[in-house]
């Protein structure tokens, strides 16, 4: 008896070791689907344009981030992106691999929280003998749910499950400390845990309570008892609140969140309380999801109050249930605690939902669920006390596993479906378009991938479908750019300026009207923008090119020289200005301009970032080697560059090309007339 009595404390512990492997063996199953799915929509201020990224040292240069962008005020996830980068650069396979690895070792916590907090004290007697199987459950179901593909799938996300990650850690290693003998070593992984979600994402502000209560619940029996055997522990979580305060305070702006905003607090909890029965309705039957909810809408009260109704019910049940049934209701409460910072009255502007903000909230569900299974199995078991032990173990479990593999099955095959939808831009948004048809942003995007793939007639069908819903300045942009490529330069601009109307401080815009007129030769007005984007944006390397590249047509060569040199020391590698910067030093027709010397080190650094296989580039090593003298080195190099020009079919640039290699060959170096040489002035 006594040894029976420790096996069923265990909690089967010898016979259930195999199940970790078992939850990354599914794990990597079910995900291992979408290793090659590009990045998108945030994934690109976020990643593909973060400079901040391209390094890991010095440590405060990486965790710097863009405003606004999603890993603002979240150095944690910027250092994720920066080692990403400095393993494979942009190739997205790793930055998938690592966003699985994430998400499966949090399921590996969930399963620990899960079997550790049936094999309490307070619940041990009940759940020992089936805790490892309880738990398996819920971490298994948790982790394969086809509602967690947005964490996993959309890259720049996993600021979710990071944070989702350090939130069950932080859990996990309390809990560990209660019957350790190095309490403190777990009370200490447990705070620094906390205090790297915190670096994760806001959300985390609820852990520390979320500690506290499961102490209260599961181990100390009162608020008051817990803080007094573990007030080291609760010392330093709260602490944590004061890394989250200083990354908000210090951090980057962020328009997307606050309070006095788009929608007023009461209107946006009316939009939550149509989001959170969306979310519990996707639980059960997670069909369809979407990537983008669009923004918060002004709504009446009868067309939310039979969801303001529900969710009230459901929040009251839980309240009342929390102080008659604490042990029961926990997981309720973790529900509805771990939702409340994205959804109730602290409004998010830039959108009304999202999937994401589920990650952690459905592990609440997934528990009630399977422990609402387990306890009917126990009642049919009850009704057949007669029956051999044989037989009962078997019409126990015999169900409970059959019921969970048909389940693990349905929910993996329907999210291996959903991952599909990820492996293009243009899938991922058709998906959006076809589940909200009234969606401006999630048509707007869908015209961006698809002119991305030279679908120009249908990109700009879903420019004109997005206008539809509501007059949005980037809608307006992103059409006046495709219409700029293919030459409709009225219609781009006269777009161009109805996106400025509507947001003046459209740096990008300006930009690109810039280069519209100077490539009409309108160079006045090409100045003016660009100056204007400038202004707007500080840090706009391409405006100061750009603007260098106007300057120098206008033959101010001084000032094109200090705006080409000021977009260098926003982006050191900008190759494009290198290159135009070692062209008008190599070949100005002001001697007091010319620098030989410095234009033949840029020119070779812009065809060592090039591979030396760009005839571009090439030209410009060419005349600075002759404006040096080297015309020996500048005829080989120009011999090349005409090659490569010609093997392009570049002919244009292979005639101008062949021209300075005359020169050259007369041992003449080439000096720029009045007549720029647009194709080394490339506007971007």
């Amino acid at each position: 008896m006594q040894a029976d009595g420790k096996s069923r404390q265990s909690g089967g512990l010898q016979s259930h070791r195999y199940i970790p492997y078992l939850l990354i063996v599914t794990g990597i199953l079910v995900y291992c689907s979408n290793l090659s799915g590009p990045f998108i929509y945030d994934d690109n201020n976020a990643i593909v344009n973060n400079k901040h990224i391209r390094q890991l040292w010095p440590i405060w240069e990486a965790i710097r981030s863009p405003a606004p962008s999603t890993v603002a005020n979240r150095p944690v996830v910027s250092i994720t992106l920066a080692v990403n980068y400095a393993i494979g650069q942009l190739n997205v396979r790793g930055y998938h691999i690592f966003n699985i690895i994430v998400h499966i070792l949090s399921a590996l916590v969930l399963f620990g929280v899960v079997r550790r907090t049936l094999l309490c004290q307070k619940l041990r007697e009940r759940f020992s003998r089936h805790s490892g199987g309880i738990a398996l459950a819920c971490a298994m179901i948790w982790m394969v749910h086809p509602i967690q593909t947005e964490c996993v799938n959309y890259i720049v996300q996993r600021t979710e499950s990071i944070m989702g990650l350090f939130y069950l850690l932080t859990l996990y290693c309390m809990i560990r400390a209660v019957d350790s003998r190095r309490r403190y070593y777990w009370y200490a992984a447990s705070i620094v845990s906390c205090a790297l979600g915190m670096g994760s994402k806001e959300v985390m502000v609820t852990a520390p309570i979320m500690v506290l209560l499961y102490d209260r619940v599961f181990i100390s029996g009162t608020t008051i008892q817990a803080f007094r055997e573990r007030r080291f522990l609760y010392s330093g979580l709260a602490a944590t609140w004061c890394i989250l305060i200083l990354l908000i305070c210090l951090g980057p702006g962020s328009e997307s969140a606050g309070f006095a905003k788009v929608v007023s607090p009461w209107n946006y909890a009316q939009n939550q309380c149509l989001m959170i029965t969306n979310y519990l309705k996707l639980v059960f039957w997670p069909d369809p999801l979407v990537i983008d909810y669009g923004l918060p809408r002004q709504l009446s009260l009868s067309q939310t109050a039979p969801y303001i109704l529900l969710v009230l019910t459901l929040l009251a049940a839980t309240t009342i249930g929390f102080f008659h049934w604490p042990k029961s209701s926990y997981p309720a409460v973790w529900f509805f605690v771990v939702l409340a910072p994205t959804s109730s009255f602290f409004t998010i502007a830039t959108e009304v939902g999202a999937e994401r903000r589920m990650y952690l909230s459905l592990a609440g569900v997934v528990v009630i669920v399977v422990i609402i299974v387990e306890r009917l199995l126990t009642y049919f078991q009850a009704g057949h006390k007669g029956l051999p032990n044989s037989v009962m173990s078997r019409l126990r479990y015999s169900p409970a596993v059959l019921l969970l593999i048909v389940v693990i099955a349905v929910l993996g095959w329907m999210t291996r479906q959903r991952n599909k939808d990820y492996l293009t831009a243009v899938s991922i948004w058709q998906s959006g378009v076809e589940a909200m048809p009234h969606n401006s942003r999630a048509h707007t995007n869908l015209a961006n991938a698809l002119a991305m793939e030279d679908k120009i007639s249908e990109a700009i069908s879903h420019y004109h479908k997005a206008l539809e819903y509501g007059p949005y300045a980037d809608v307006y942009y992103n059409l006046a750019n495709v219409l700029s490529a293919q030459g409709q330069t009225d219609l781009a601009i006269s777009h161009y300026h109805r996106a400025l109307r509507l947001e003046p401080g459209n740096a990008s815009a300006h930009n690109n009207l810039g280069n519209i007129f100077r490539a009409q030769g309108k160079l006045d007005q090409a100045i003016e923008h660009y100056r204007k984007a400038i202004e707007n944006k500080p840090d706009h390397a391409r405006a100061y090119n750009n603007l260098a590249n106007a300057l120098r047509a206008q033959g101010n060569y001084e000032s094109a020289v200090r705006n080409y040199k000021k977009a260098l020391q926003l982006e050191l590698d900008r190759v494009n200005t290198i290159n135009n910067l070692s062209w008008l030093l190599a070949t100005s027709p002001d001697a007091d301009i010319r620098d030989p010397a410095t234009a033949v080190k840029l020119a070779q650094k812009a065809n060592k970032l090039t591979n030396y296989n760009q005839p571009e580039m090439l030209d410009t090593l060419a005349a600075a080697y002759a404006a040096e003298g080297g015309f020996s080195d500048a005829v080989d190099i120009a011999q090349k560059a005409v090659d490569l020009a010609e093997a392009a079919n570049k002919k244009e640039l292979a005639g101008q090309i062949r021209e300075h290699l005359q020169l050259y060959e007369a041992s003449q170096p080439y000096l720029e007339t009045s007549q720029i040489k647009e194709i080394q002035s490339q506007s971007e």
